[in-house]
């Protein structure tokens, strides 16, 4: 299952990486890069915005000042760069669910068959943009602002519906601590969450119906007159078995002398008699359905080898 805040900060986490890949490939040419192509002619009080904030996105691991994202809210980073990707609400109305005019599908699973059932909806989420400066907080909204703007493709491919827009949070102290720079861009997104029905069901597979046949209420049987006839070609002797039967759910054995041959379950029984003697062949026919008679035992050839 998708979670929408876990996605949508892998998405944050991977344009802001894009941008840092970018500087990295275009390292000789930084005019050629995305971030100059947009911040280069931005200077506020001789700060140069590109200038900053690829400070602030090529800054390592070990920088606690490395601009990095928090779900909900992270007290311990609100005086650093830091975007904090919260949701405060859902709206449960705007979208749909399984049980009106939503998405249900079934699979099998381990065997068994398993609804999936959805609930489509709009969440409210933000981007809290805090900062140790105000000049700091106003340069990483325009950054963001910007990525989003130039991501249009990316987002709409993940989400149903994409809207952004900035927004001025009221100071709320439990959430953000006083004196903290910040600013916040406002996210509505739709997205559906897909989830397995709880009740899973038993699969049935090879299902043999096994009945009574009957005409004028009477059982009728297989009427296997079985009967062999023989041919052969010099030591090559070949029995052929004509089964007479009102279905064709039966087994066929093959015997000389008494003795069952292994592995002979076909109409047509090929058998080479090189050595002097007497052999009867026969056959039986068998059948699960409960019609007689069970076996039908068939006529005997004798072949008599001199």
């Amino acid at each position: 299952m998708e979670i929408t805040i876990v996605k949508l900060k892998k998405i944050v986490d991977g344009l802001i990486d894009w941008v840092r890949e970018d500087l990295t490939a275009n390292q000789a040419y930084l005019t050629n890069s995305w971030l100059y192509s947009v911040f280069n002619d931005v200077v506020l009080d001789d700060h140069n915005f590109f200038e900053q904030i690829k400070s602030l996105v090529e800054k390592g691991d070990e920088d606690r000042r490395k601009l990095e994202t928090r779900l909900m809210f992270d007290k311990e980073r609100a005086n650093l760069p830091t975007i904090h990707i919260h949701y405060p609400n859902e709206d449960g109305n705007s979208g749909d669910n399984t049980l009106n005019t939503g998405y249900i599908v079934s699979e099998e699973v381990d065997g068994k068959d398993v609804n999936y059932f959805s609930r489509s909806f709009v969440g409210q989420y933000e981007l809290i943009i805090t900062g140790g400066n105000s000049l700091e907080v106003v340069m990483l909204y325009e950054f963001m602002d910007a990525l989003l703007i130039a991501a249009a493709d990316t987002l709409s491919y993940n989400f149903d519906i994409f809207r952004f827009s900035g927004k001025q949070l009221m100071t709320n102290p439990e959430i953000i601590p006083h004196l903290t720079f910040y600013r916040a861009i406002g996210l509505s997104l739709q997205s559906k969450k897909i989830v397995p029905s709880l009740a899973r069901r038993a699969i049935g597979k090879d299902i043999t119906f096994v009945g009574d046949y009957y005409v004028d209420n009477q059982k009728e049987g297989l009427g296997v007159s079985v009967s062999i006839e023989s041919s052969n070609l010099g030591d090559v002797y070949t029995f052929n078995a004509t089964i007479v039967s009102i279905a064709n759910v039966y087994s066929i054995k093959w015997y000389i002398n008494n003795v069952e041959i292994p592995d002979q379950y076909d109409f047509e029984l090929e058998l080479t008699l090189a050595n002097a003697g007497s052999y009867v062949i026969k056959c039986e026919v068998s059948n699960q359905l409960g019609l007689t008679p069970n076996p039908a035992i068939s006529n005997e050839i004798t072949i008599t080898v001199s």
